[in-house]
């Protein structure tokens, strides 16, 4: 996977009406043309398993919408605050699913553990990866939590409109 320097995701890269998780999933998969995943989850454990020289132990967020989606309101505008708010939980939620993945990977007892170990068949490297749909919002948030995600030792990656995909924050 080739990856561009972040200000290379300018504004026209932008998922500006939000974007599913399912199509940051999508992107993602085609861009990792040079690994072999080994596990997709639907329910429990990571959202991917990718082998390449290492294992990556991929979370995904996709980007809110500025719109309602349910309700009688849908398709009026959320406020600003609504949006924000939204992306602050989203990035939230994703490094909180990698803690639980990290400690599901040491722990070594779940299924998924299980799958990826008997699927690469050796102990290696592990990367644990963030992977959200790129938008100015998710940056402002990322750089709020800037030196508490390096502490982390947790990659986080942007992947744009136009997929491509920067490593905002790696170790």
């Amino acid at each position: 996977m080739e990856f561009v320097a972040c200000e290379e995701l300018a504004r026209d890269g932008e998922f500006k009406e939000g974007v599913e998780e399912g199509r940051v999933i999508q992107v993602l998969k085609e861009l990792l043309v040079d690994c072999r995943v080994v596990y997709e989850g639907e329910r429990r454990g990571p959202d991917i398993v990718a082998y390449c020289k290492d294992v990556l132990i991929i979370e995904v967020r996709g980007a809110p919408s500025r719109y309602k989606v349910k309700g009688w309101d849908e398709g009026k505008p959320k406020s600003a605050s609504t949006v924000r708010n939204q992306f602050r939980n989203w990035s939230a939620m994703v490094i909180a699913e990698l803690m639980e993945r990290e400690h599901e990977w040491h722990k070594k007892s779940t299924d998924w553990v299980k799958q990826v170990l008997n699927e690469i068949g050796e102990k290696a490297n592990v990367t644990f990866v963030a992977v959200l749909g790129y938008h100015e919002e998710y940056i402002n948030v990322l750089e709020k939590r800037k030196e508490a995600l390096k502490r982390l030792g947790y990659e986080i990656w942007l992947i744009d409109n136009k997929h491509r995909v920067c490593k905002y924050l790696a170790t």
